[in-house]
């Protein structure tokens, strides 16, 4: 069972971020390359709650450098089918966090990579690893709280999806599902924070919903704890998620898990109707079957 922590950020992000490290008793070996993914979907300030706030990556360079001695921090993002990684870096604030932490950038789409097999993929059974990744590293995964309207919600295993350099992921979308658990489990986070100090909500998301001041940030060392405690919070059952459900299959992690807040476990995200709609119909699907399955009893 994964601790998964709630916090409000009332005024320090890096108050927060060092309670943050403590509750989920995160640690690190100083000279282990540390490896930052934030969401970096589209060229959208964290304004809009379509990208990571850098705010909340420099805090934790800073608390870990601090805490740890640790020295090789990482940026990393990855082209997409519509994203450029490198302009993305350069216009969002993250080469002036760079300059300012010393953390390296990286386009994971601009470095060698060798092909992985992971035979008991549901999907993807070959996946491009990048050269950062071959050699012992910590990775900590910043998503971004945002609705989307493929799969439900967007929280730390649909941001791992961004590992993979491959730049035309818009191919995947026909089992998208799948796929995100299949990265999941080839870049596995040791960390996993989620950046809701203003989220998405409603019809558009993952990059055109409507932004909302929550305030909150996010935490657990268990990437499929957080997805299922993020998709309880927002009222979706982490069990009709498919890709939280498949990724607890495949060993990422546990759908169980124990949340630290003090406060109402609830966060106000107003859901796309597709979404909802969807998650009626299969409610009402799974009741029907079970009632069949009754009557056949007899």
């Amino acid at each position: 069972m994964g601790v998964v922590a709630l916090f409000d950020v009332a005024e320090s992000v890096r108050q927060v971020v060092d309670e943050m490290l403590d509750i989920t008793e995160f640690s690190v070996d100083p000279n282990v390359p540390i490896i930052i993914k934030p969401n970096l979907c589209a060229i959208k300030s964290p304004e809009t709650g379509a990208t990571t706030d850098p705010i909340v990556v420099e805090a934790l360079i800073d608390s870990i450098r601090e805490k740890f001695n640790a020295r090789n921090f990482f940026i990393v993002e990855s082209n997409a089918t519509m994203l450029n990684a490198d302009l993305a870096f350069r216009l969002l604030g993250y080469q002036q966090l760079a300059l300012r932490t010393g953390a390296r950038i990286v386009n994971l789409s601009s470095i060698p990579f060798r092909y992985q097999s992971f035979p008991q993929n549901f999907f993807l059974r070959k996946i491009k690893i990048p050269k950062l990744f071959w050699k012992p590293h910590v990775l900590i995964s910043v998503g971004k709280l945002k609705t989307h309207g493929l799969c439900g919600f967007s929280g730390t295993l649909k941001n791992l999806y961004g590992c993979n350099p491959e730049p035309h992921k818009v191919k995947y979308h026909g089992r998208l599902h799948q796929a995100i658990a299949d990265i999941a489990s080839a870049f596995r986070a040791d960390l996993s924070v989620i950046d809701s100090l203003i989220a998405m909500e409603g019809e558009g998301g993952p990059v055109s919903g409507n932004p909302v001041r929550l305030n909150k940030i996010i935490a657990g060392k268990d990437p499929v704890s957080v997805d299922a405690c993020v998709g309880r919070l927002i009222g979706i059952d982490p069990r009709k998620i498919e890709y939280v459900r498949l990724s607890e299959k495949s060993g990422v992690g546990s759908t169980d898990y124990k949340l630290v807040y003090p406060g109402p476990q609830c966060l106000p995200l107003k859901l796309p109707n597709s979404i909802t709609d969807r998650l009626v119909s299969l409610t009402s699907n799974l009741v029907q079957l079970t009632r069949r399955n009754k009557r056949s009893t007899f």
